[in-house]
């Protein structure tokens, strides 16, 4: 789990650093650069581990609590077999290639719309510079919003 952590932590955020050096707005040069843009450090350095270890403490706790119903007899011998068919069909779905790939699309094609739509600044940003035309990306900001923002997403779907 720490490896997944360390790794997805690391391919959201740091090319944003990488490009925001490379670009001169990581300090500053606008009015929002990369060092000040605290909503981002804390999605990505914060919530997105925090989220990758949740998963597994839930998925562990799950099974303890579904034995329970078992072992505290709320669950009985008659509608045993329902039980865990249910609990069995609620697994595949979890474990089901088809459901995963639906989030996953998902997730691409509306992260990057909802998060233009309603969280990006349309001001002069480490990630983009505001024009008559819309916010012109920077390449931190293309990073940020079609790979970071969707894998942010993806995280926080995942611990649902």
């Amino acid at each position: 789990m720490g490896l997944r952590i360390a790794v997805i932590t690391t391919i959201t955020w740091l090319p944003l650093l990488v490009l925001t050096l490379v670009t001169g707005r990581f300090a500053g040069g606008v009015k929002v650069p990369f060092l000040h843009d605290f909503e981002v450090h804390a999605r990505l350095l914060i919530a997105v581990p925090l989220l990758i270890a949740a998963k597994l403490i839930v998925y562990i706790r799950m099974r303890a609590i579904a034995a329970q119903f078992i072992e505290r007899q709320i669950i009985t011998s008659p509608v045993l077999a329902a039980f865990k068919a249910v609990v069995a069909s609620a697994m595949r779905l979890r474990n089901s290639l088809f459901a995963e790939i639906l989030l996953l699309l998902l997730v691409i094609v509306a992260g990057p719309h909802v998060w233009r739509a309603s969280l990006a600044l349309y001001s002069d940003t480490w990630y983009g510079t505001a024009s008559s035309s819309g916010l012109k990306y920077t390449p931190a900001g293309y990073w940020y919003g079609f790979f970071s923002v969707p894998v942010a997403t993806c995280q926080s779907t995942a611990a649902l």
